[in-house]
């Protein structure tokens, strides 16, 4: 799976212990979990009532909980995890960042990183 190249490219290039697991069933996040990201297409639009079939009840307090998916910007996984207490990075900041990385790279110049961000919010949310 493509999976384990990532996986085996981080164990490569940072001190982390980086472990892959398949759902096959709930998935209950162990205490000692310092971030959970869910890369998959999950809950986009037009499915943003989907969640991962995951319990972060027993998580670390200190867990951070991302979601590659950007519509809806706070995805319902993002919502339960904040409901929990849990601090949350969303797609659409990773979006945003990725376009910034880009833009810096390409032309020496720092990114307009609101304005950005605000612009592929109004593209994803035409009626705000």
């Amino acid at each position: 799976a493509r999976v384990l190249g990532v996986v085996n490219d981080l164990r490569q290039h940072t001190p982390a212990q980086v472990t892959y697991e398949l759902w096959e069933q709930t998935y209950t996040v162990p205490s000692g979990v310092d971030i959970f990201i869910n890369a998959t297409s999950i809950g986009l639009h037009p499915h943003g009532d989907a969640m991962p079939d995951v319990d972060l009840r027993g998580a670390s307090k200190s867990m951070l909980v991302t979601d590659v998916v950007f519509n809806p910007v706070e995805t319902r996984l993002l919502q339960e995890a904040k409901g929990l207490g849990l601090a949350t990075l969303d797609g659409l900041s990773m979006l945003v960042h990725q376009g910034v990385f880009a833009f810096e790279l390409w032309t020496g110049e720092q990114a307009p990183i609101a304005v950005m961000k605000q612009a592929l919010y109004d593209a994803l949310n035409p009626s705000n």
